[in-house]
């Protein structure tokens, strides 16, 4: 019955206007600067569109005027929108050859869909049942989705490149924003609790990822610049604030026994903290080194403990060192090749053996012995500077990330390389059982991308509306002769 009681116009000049349509009356006005798709709710609740080409699609209240949720992703202008009839999924399509499939409730992405916009203007609509989607876009006609198992990777909203965690048994995530840590189920990104401090406020670093303790009862996070807030995760409740830097903390690593938080900042010192009482163990010098002026706010910095917490790996410039972690005596300091490069983040191997470390402009990055200092081999194909380093926990294979826009896997006895994956990440991490690589760029976006081949295989299957050609097999699943058709 709402067609009978709303109409829209919309349009760079005149902006969002919804209005009755018998009396002509406004009942809700935005600006807009260029014109956008616009689709209302299936009970006329709520209007969703764009107000500006590669801005978030916003889904408003019309009652209220209130923006009810943001969706970030496309980045061309809004071509088509709909709502299912539950209004529990938004489809769009923009003109960057792309379509999402929002939950609306929560704002995640739950797929992403690519197509063809460069012809006619496109459009989709659901199934009765809301478990397909049929497109119409570009040349390839008319086409059939299967929403249901929905997502090869989970995609979760932020609002910054803040950083994340797994918990310990994989069945949640924190999520760090500007004011807050959200924790949230790793499976779907549904929220669990939002953890807050009274010292908390927007900082203009806001880069330090939060991390739990190894019984996930406690997660840690920068907040303030130079304050890191521990909390209990069960409750909200926050149990320290570790204050003693002078500048901005740039990483924290976490005790593999949950005893001591280690914090490394731009004050050029490394801290080590006992979280039963909040109190600095000791404090590590010249962490930090450069052959020339210190980028301080610009260049990354990273520490790590090792498996067993006897160690503790810091990096910082030209300096990558190894450290007693029950002393803060100095073990060995990695010569770095070539040594005028800049090493930017490091990751040690499950056994705590060997050291991977990512370097300025890609060069330079490789592993390392953990107990001699030797370069062990390079890891070769990143042509920027890699930001981000991990091991999976098996062991088996270690993940970059870098400036080229590519996020790589690596065979980590070998350095060989494995995927390639699109996309720049400031934070990577696999999951506990090593079947995800979660990435966060500078964006915000959470992004969960699936690594085992039978995973990839059966979630593409189950969308495909043809069967594989010879070179997307190469290209997406990595075998040079595709698999027999079921």
């Amino acid at each position: 019955m709402w067609e009978r009681l709303y109409a829209y116009n919309i349009s760079g000049a005149g902006g969002l206007v919804v209005s009755e349509v018998e009396s002509g009356r406004v009942v809700y006005s935005r600006p807009t600067r260029q014109s956008s798709a616009v689709a209302f709710s299936a009970d006329g609740q709520q209007i969703a569109f764009a107000e500006v080409i590669g801005a978030p699609v916003t889904i408003v209240d019309i009652a209220s005027g209130q923006d009810v949720i943001a969706l970030p992703g496309h980045t061309g202008q809004l071509a088509f929108a709909q709502f299912n009839a539950a209004g529990t999924r938004l489809a769009t399509i923009g003109r960057d050859s792309s379509a999402f499939i929002w939950d609306t409730s929560t704002g995640v992405s739950l797929l992403r869909l690519g197509l063809d916009t460069s012809g006619p203007e496109p459009s989709a609509a659901f199934t009765a049942d809301g478990a397909r989607l049929v497109t119409s876009a570009g040349n390839g006609g008319l086409l059939l989705w299967q929403l249901s198992p929905l997502g090869e990777w989970l995609t979760l909203p932020g609002d910054c490149f803040c950083g994340f965690a797994f918990s310990p048994d994989g069945d949640l995530l924190a999520v760090g924003d500007l004011e807050s840590v959200r924790v949230l189920t790793a499976d779907t990104g549904q929220p669990v609790i939002t953890l807050t401090s009274a010292s908390a406020g927007p900082t203009q670093y806001p880069r330090s990822e939060p991390v739990f303790s190894p019984d996930g009862t406690l997660v840690a996070a920068l907040k303030n610049g130079t304050t890191v807030v521990v909390w209990d995760v069960a409750t909200g409740q926050e149990r320290l604030n570790l204050d003693g830097h002078t500048d901005v903390v740039f990483g924290l690593a976490m005790s593999p026994d949950g005893q001591r938080l280690a914090t490394i900042a731009y004050d050029l010192t490394a801290r080590l903290w006992d979280l039963t009482t909040g109190a600095a163990v000791y404090t590590l010098t010249d962490v930090y080194t450069s052959p020339g002026p210190l980028e301080i706010g610009g260049q990354p910095i990273d520490i790590a403990f090792s498996p067993d917490g006897a160690k503790l790996v810091t990096v910082g410039g030209t300096s990558v060192k190894v450290w007693d972690a029950a002393t803060g005596d100095e073990l060995v300091s990695l010569q770095l090749l070539p040594p005028e490069l800049l090493a930017y983040t490091v990751a040690f191997s499950p056994d705590g053996n060997h050291l991977a470390v990512g370097m300025r402009f890609g060069r330079g990055s490789g592993v390392w012995d953990a107990v001699s200092g030797e370069r062990l081999f390079e890891l070769v194909g990143h042509t920027a500077s890699v930001l981000a380093i991990a091991y999976s926990h098996d062991g088996r294979q270690i993940a970059t990330s870098s400036l080229d826009g590519t996020i790589r896997l690596w065979d980590a006895d070998t350095g060989v390389p494995q995927i390639t994956l699109q996309g720049i990440a400031n934070y990577l991490a696999f999951s506990p059982d090593d079947t995800r690589l979660a990435a966060q760029g500078s964006d915000g976006i959470l992004r969960f991308y699936a690594l085992r081949l039978e995973e990839l295989l059966a979630i593409a299957t189950s969308r495909l509306t043809r069967w594989w050609s010879p070179e997307e097999c190469r290209q997406y699943l990595h075998v040079e002769a595709c698999p027999a058709r079921p």
